[in-house]
């Protein structure tokens, strides 16, 4: 153990050197650091309230862009169909289909998020119309697609095709 008065000369007089200390600086009190602990836990709250909301919206957003790519996909192949085959026989049908040169009354399609149809991971269901519009050679194609346990969430679709 280095004791340090014996390496001072003894000239100095160490209760001679005056301690500059203000009123008020001697550290922080009990309060202050409460108070400093609080205002972190309410930051880092915040921050997780915010990560939890994103996260929630991402999912959402993320589902109804699918609901709505499947929408399209169903649209183009009605406006591919309307290309080469009259739409007259497919108004007042539920889910329209043609096959074997006639329309027929098809059914509502249970699709996963890749477009697959049937299966355990199908999450979404299709619907589609197709009604002749009031304008002669114009029909209105509507394609709806619905998601989750309570099919709460809905992406509609609708356009006019000029046959």
């Amino acid at each position: 153990m280095i004791l340090l008065q014996k390496n001072i000369p003894k000239f100095i007089n160490l209760k001679a050197i005056p301690v500059f200390k203000l009123k008020g600086q001697e550290g922080f009190s009990l309060l202050e650091a409460l108070i400093a602990v609080l205002l972190v836990g309410l930051g880092l709250l915040a921050y997780g309230v915010s990560s939890g909301v994103t996260v929630t919206t991402n999912a959402k957003s993320e589902k109804k862009s699918v609901g709505v790519t499947l929408a399209q996909d169903k649209m183009e192949n009605i406006k591919d169909i309307a290309s080469s085959t009259a739409l007259s026989g497919a108004d007042s049908l539920a889910n329209p289909t043609y096959s074997g040169g006639a329309w027929s009354t098809g059914s509502a399609e249970d699709l996963d998020s890749e477009g697959n149809s049937g299966g355990s991971k199908a999450y979404y269901q299709r619907t589609w119309t197709i009604d002749e519009a009031t304008a002669a050679y114009l029909y209105d194609a509507t394609v709806t697609v619905t998601w989750g346990t309570h099919s709460r969430d809905t992406v509609t679709l609708q356009t006019r095709i000029a046959r």
